[in-house]
């Protein structure tokens, strides 16, 4: 096996006779966890909304969005978990909390100038750990003005 390590932000140039000493290396298997095994933990409770595009609790947060952001699917939290923006330092920043590593699922905030064209801006892939606060900032030089919404496929 063949081990390779990358560095970002490194000032050094590293060269074929540098090398780095390692004393102790770990490797562990991830627990991946994804929507599906998420869905059998969740006590439905006889609901038949479970799949990923459903909303039993009818707080505008589809079961996968529940799954993301760490929202439970049968309670209208929406008002606690759902993605807002706030303003830090005197910024816009489109914030919320991670409910699950981005390992497990592909959050993504998209960008559009007219909330029709979702792909002419580039967007945001959102990577972090179960329970991190995501900030995203929303300012671009040249751009007066954005609409932005969080991506999640499972």
């Amino acid at each position: 096996m063949d081990l390779y390590f990358a560095s970002q932000n490194n000032q050094t140039d590293w060269g074929s006779s540098d090398y780095v000493e390692v004393d102790y290396l770990k490797f562990r298997k991830l627990q991946v966890d994804n929507y599906a095994l998420w869905s059998e933990r969740v006590d439905w409770g006889g609901e038949t909304l479970t799949e990923p595009g459903d909303n039993p609790d009818g707080d505008r947060l589809v079961n996968v969005l529940e799954y993301a952001l760490g929202g439970n699917p049968l309670v209208d939290d929406a008002a606690e978990v759902y993605p807002r923006v706030q303003k830090i330092e005197g910024l816009p920043y489109y914030t919320f909390l991670l409910g699950v590593d981005s390992l497990d699922i592909d959050l993504e905030i998209q960008h559009s100038p007219d909330l029709i064209d979702w792909t002419s801006l580039p967007a945001t892939p959102v990577k972090g750990q179960n329970g991190q606060l995501i900030q995203i900032p929303l300012i671009d030089a040249g751009i007066d003005q954005r609409f932005s919404r969080l991506k999640v496929a499972d």
